[in-house]
């Protein structure tokens, strides 16, 4: 968390501006928490390790001239969200992360958790064209992977969607029912 210098409201790490009093908070000189009076260092809070990253809401995209790989992308969004210390149990975002996150307006971080979520079973599926046996064995992993990250999501829910946005249900619900959809398709290959 930021904490104003005018007004010793807490605010948002990524915050412009000060959500009470509405000073530009960039332009300021910011209380980290009340540690120190230097900067944010940008993808950090307080609260956590100095490497830990800080996930409210959307993932900060890339420039346009530089080409991601949505795979690792994913995965190091994974990487980074295990960096971040657990702090306690939201049932329905392990039941439906990306219900979850997409409700929340969380959309990066919605899709980077569906590719994380889908590329185990896509692989299962190549696999069993191989060899079937092999494919039960890569398919339990993926089930342990798959507990794994919705275990991340529900651990880590505070970091990674803002609350005061209001939880957008129409949005969960159709989000959901497409990711679904897709892993249907994933697994029938």
């Amino acid at each position: 968390m930021l904490i104003c210098p005018a007004c010793s409201t807490k605010n948002l790490y990524g915050s412009t501006n000060c959500k009470q009093c509405g000073i530009t908070l960039s332009e300021q000189k910011v209380l980290d928490e009340g540690i120190s009076a230097k900067p944010p260092i940008v993808g950090t809070t307080s609260s956590l390790p100095n490497d830990a990253p800080n996930l409210v809401g959307d993932i900060p995209s890339q420039s346009a001239t530089t080409q991601s790989n949505v795979v690792v992308d994913a995965f190091n969004a994974v990487i980074n969200l295990n960096k971040i210390p657990s702090e306690g149990f939201k049932f329905v975002s392990f039941i439906f992360p990306i219900a979850f996150l997409m409700g929340y307006g969380s959309k990066d971080w919605g899709k980077k958790v569906a590719i994380a979520f889908l590329l185990p079973i896509c692989v299962v599926s190549l696999v069993a064209y191989v060899n079937i046996g092999l494919a039960a064995l890569v398919d339990f992993v993926s089930l342990i992977w798959i507990i794994y990250l919705s275990y991340l999501v529900c651990s880590r829910h505070s970091v990674l969607v803002n609350k005061d946005k209001p939880f957008a249900m129409g949005t969960a619900v159709v989000s959901q029912l497409i990711f679904t959809l897709v892993w249907s398709i994933a697994v029938a290959l």
